[in-house]
């Protein structure tokens, strides 16, 4: 009894082990709270993020605008001008005709000819 060698049994993964394992890990990894979902909606978080500070700062702007509307005669004297073309009783107005892209005056009827 003594000289005889002992058997180590070699333990093995069973084969049919890996189907249950490989849908396991395709479930963790593709499933619907998967891992790739839950960087598709991170990724989505963090572009609604993005949208919604932009937003704020945009309501910041138009706050800020708002109250300039209703307590700034500057504000509100400079949007009469522009968009009205509102001028004030001792002001003078010259208009100047405009140019088209190229830099060059639109024809007048000074310089065409005329048909009798």
């Amino acid at each position: 009894m003594g000289d005889e060698p002992v058997k180590k049994r070699e333990w093995r993964f069973p084969a049919w082990w890996f189907v249950p394992v490989a849908l396991l890990l395709g479930f963790a990894v593709f499933g619907d709270n998967g891992v790739v979902d839950m960087l598709r909606r991170h990724q989505q978080k963090q572009q609604l993020q993005a949208q919604v500070n932009q937003l704020q700062r945009e309501n910041e702007q138009l706050r800020r605008e708002i109250k300039a509307l209703k307590s700034d005669w500057r504000t509100i004297e400079a949007i009469a001008r522009q968009k009205l073309g509102m001028v004030r009783p001792d002001e003078v107005v010259y208009q100047f005709p405009a140019r088209d892209k190229a830099g060059e005056k639109p024809p007048t009827d000074a310089g065409r000819a005329t048909a009798k």
